[in-house]
C-alpha cells in the first residue's frame, strides 16, 4: 500500500510541478500587464452585474459545458496518438495553471481578497471531480503514447480483458467528467449568482 501511493506521487509530482509553473507565470504575466486589466472590460463591474441578473437555460447551458469538457477529451486522446502526444499532455497541465493563475491574479487586481476569494469560489464543487478525472485522462494519454511509440506494454487488441479494463477507465473518466459538468451547472452557476448579489 505504501510503494502504492510512494509511485503515485512519483507520477504525479511532475504534472503538479509544471502546474505551479504555469500558476506562477500567470500570476507574473497578469501583474505585468496590470493595467490592461484594470483598463479592460474582463471581470469588471458591468460584466459582474450582468451575470447577477443573466436568466439561463440550464439544460443549453449543460449540454454547452459538457460539449467543451468531452471536447478537450477527445482533442488530447487524438494528439496521444501522435508524436507530440507527451509534449501536449505536459503543455496542457502548464497551460491550465497559467490560466488559473491569470485568472485569481485578474479578480484579485479588481476586487482584492474578495476578489480572490470569489474566483476559488467559482471552482467550487465541480473542480474536486475535474482535477482527478484529468490527472487520470493525462495518465491514460501518456499510456497510449508510450505504447505506440516506445512499445512499452503495448495493448493486445485479443485480449478482450485488457481492452475492457482500458475501456472501463476511459468510461470512469467521462462518467466523472459528467458528474462534474452536472455539479458546475445545477450547483456551482447558482451559487455564483447568489454570492454576486451580496459581492
Amino acid at each position: 500500500m505504501f510503494m502504492a501511493k510512494s509511485m503515485l506521487l512519483r507520477k504525479i509530482e511532475k504534472p503538479i510541478a509544471l502546474w505551479c509553473i504555469g500558476f506562477f507565470v500567470g500570476i507574473l504575466l497578469t501583474n505585468l500587464t496590470k493595467g490592461l486589466w484594470i483598463e479592460g472590460e474582463l471581470f469588471d463591474v458591468d460584466s459582474l452585474y450582468y451575470l447577477k441578473y443573466m436568466t439561463m437555460d440550464k439544460g443549453a447551458y449543460f449540454g454547452f459545458v459538457l460539449w467543451e469538457r468531452w471536447k478537450v477529451v477527445g482533442i488530447l486522446l487524438i494528439l496521444a496518438t501522435t508524436y507530440l502526444g507527451h509534449i501536449v499532455g505536459r503543455g496542457a497541465v502548464l497551460c491550465y495553471g497559467t490560466a488559473f493563475g491569470a485568472f485569481l491574479s485578474v479578480l484579485s487586481v479588481r476586487y482584492g481578497v474578495k476578489g480572490c476569494l470569489f474566483g476559488l469560489l467559482s471552482t467550487f464543487p465541480h473542480f474536486l471531480l475535474y482535477v482527478p478525472a484529468f490527472v487520470s485522462l493525462l495518465f491514460f494519454c501518456e499510456e497510449i503514447f508510450f505504447r505506440i511509440y516506445h512499445k512499452k506494454e503495448a495493448l493486445d487488441w485479443k485480449n478482450k480483458k485488457s481492452v475492457l479494463q482500458q475501456g472501463a477507465r476511459l468510461t470512469g473518466i467521462l462518467v466523472t467528467i459528467f458528474a462534474g459538468c452536472v455539479l458546475e451547472v445545477y450547483i456551482n452557476t447558482p451559487l455564483i449568482m447568489g454570492v454576486l448579489k451580496i459581492f
